[in-house]
């Protein structure tokens, strides 16, 4: 406090010196001093917070922790508006020290007094002084004045000097928000005017908010989105999946309740995923249990004719109750549900993901989206799809030793659709089986033969199931689809050589005979 006295006596004395002094009020309500966010322009090694500056020009300074962390720095401008004939300045700022940090302060080049200076003027700036309020805030008293050698006022409005501050309060998802005010105490706040006077101006407070930013929302779904069932007694699975889960929720628990009809389905199963268990930190001593329950059917909260399987996960911390990382993140299947249709076509339904909750490690929920599933049995599908003869290539009259030959085949459903096609061929030794892959382009199943030596004989044929599990086999009515892989010498060049060789021989023949008579 005796350091803050002196300063500002040491100024008042100043001004006094260059001016009778008395204390009365000038161009009442007409000037201010407000305090405006300049964003980092100009001084971006003062300013590490986010560059994405909100009410720019404003009072107002909101940051966001995703954008901007604890220990980041901004500034301010401390401004003068609307004066006339200004000497000097003295200002009080108080802020909440739990929340800020005081770093520097210092006065911009185009300060108000920058041509008080350029004019010869000798400048009266004692440095700024951080005392204590309380306990939560604390005063940082600054000012300016000048002994005038030559005369010089400032009019209008400009920056009497800019004050750097760091962030210390944390947000997260507990204290997602803190806030604070900076505010002039007008016992410490004067405007001086030349030749004489002063007056504690109106001032604007400003506003300071922190956020914790929302992370991604994750969702609880049903997959397939949609299910089409075509067979009376069809069993189905559906995946339950957590999807885009961010590890900074820090997840551990999760509860879930299917509803589904029973006059439509019947419950199967239920079957644990493994997703959840590779962030069992087990050597830490946690683990992780499931629960599931399906008997509510009667339950009077529940529609007519309806049940619902209620699920829950729960990792269990180490034996002092911390949990450790890593959490869970990403997507993946919680686990997998299977049912039964039980009733005649056509009917709908859908299958609803109900009382669902994320825990997070303090105990509050997870916002999150939910998914649901819609499901269709409109009718009877007992007709097997259609197989085409296929196509290779090379064709079969010339497939080279080691060459590797392309199967394709149209299949078609015009009912449940094609699910899938398979390919059986063997080399007289042993049947081998070859997923078929569907070729949009082409509109063809497709799959592809390695090389065999020359040859060797294959045979093969193709196999197609529908969604409603029909299937049907082209085998060429039990002769199967063939080729031989070429020969090195094929019967045909065999005897061109053979030909050609007795040709050659009875040539020679005849000449050496020709010569032996006409030595003789």
């Amino acid at each position: 406090m005796r350091k803050t006295t002196c300063a500002l006596i040491i100024t008042l004395l100043a001004i006094s010196l260059a001016m009778p002094f008395s204390i009365k009020k000038v161009n009442p309500q007409s000037a201010t001093i407000s305090i405006i966010n300049p964003g980092p322009d100009g001084y971006p090694a003062k300013w590490n917070a986010s560059t994405t500056v909100r009410d720019l020009e404003t009072s107002n300074f909101i940051f966001y922790s995703n954008e901007t962390s604890v220990d980041s720095t901004f500034f301010l401008n401390m401004t003068v508006n609307n004066v006339e004939a200004l000497k000097g300045w003295g200002t009080g700022l108080i802020y909440n020290n739990e929340t800020l940090q005081y770093v520097s302060a210092w006065r911009p080049t185009d300060h108000v007094f920058k041509g008080s200076e350029e004019a010869g003027n000798l400048p009266i700036a004692p440095p700024i002084v951080n005392d204590e309020v309380n306990a939560t805030h604390r005063i940082l008293k600054w000012g300016y004045s000048y002994i005038m050698n030559v005369e010089w006022t400032f009019n209008g409005s400009g920056t009497l000097g800019q004050i750097q501050f760091k962030i210390i309060k944390e947000v997260n998802q507990t204290n997602p928000q803190v806030t604070a005010w900076f505010a002039f105490d007008p016992d410490w706040t004067s405007l001086y005017y030349h030749p004489t006077g002063s007056e504690i101006p109106p001032t604007e407070p400003a506003y300071f908010e922190y956020n914790w930013s929302p992370l991604p929302t994750p969702t609880l779904k049903v997959e397939p989105p949609t299910y089409n069932a075509y067979r009376l007694n069809e069993t189905f699975d559906i995946n339950i999946l957590i999807a885009d889960l961010d590890e900074e929720w820090h997840l551990i628990a999760i509860q879930f309740a299917l509803v589904y009809n029973t006059s439509i389905f019947e419950f199967v199963q239920w079957q644990n995923g493994t997703y959840l268990d590779g962030f069992v930190n087990e050597a830490e001593g946690e683990s992780i249990i499931y629960f599931a329950s399906s008997d509510y059917h009667g339950d009077p909260e529940l529609p007519l004719c309806h049940n619902k399987i209620v699920v829950g996960v729960l990792f269990l911390p180490e034996s002092s109750g911390t949990y450790h990382a890593p959490f869970p993140s990403g997507s993946g299947v919680i686990g997998t549900i299977t049912l039964k249709v039980i009733a005649e076509p056509p009917v709908s339904s859908l299958l609803t993901l109900n009382e669902t909750e994320l825990w997070n490690e303090f105990y509050t929920q997870i916002p999150h989206n939910v998914e649901h599933m819609t499901f269709s049995f409109l009718s009877i599908d007992e007709t097997p799809p259609t197989i085409d003869d296929p196509t290779q290539n090379p064709p079969k009259e010339n497939v080279q030793p080691d060459q590797p030959v392309t199967v394709s085949v149209n299949v078609t459903d015009l009912e449940s659709g094609v699910k899938n096609v398979t390919l059986y061929y063997t080399n007289d030794t042993t049947w081998y089986t070859i997923e078929m892959t569907y070729n949009s382009t082409s509109g063809l199943w497709e799959a592809t033969i390695p090389g065999y030596a020359a040859g060797t004989f294959i045979q093969y044929k193709i196999e197609a199931y529908d969604n409603a599990e029909n299937h049907v086999v082209n085998d060429k009515a039990g002769e199967y689809f063939t080729y031989t892989v070429i020969p090195e010498y094929t019967p045909l060049v065999m005897m061109i050589f053979f030909m050609t060789a007795s040709i050659i021989a009875v040539l020679i023949y005849s000449t050496k005979t020709r010569i032996l008579k006409k030595t003789n």
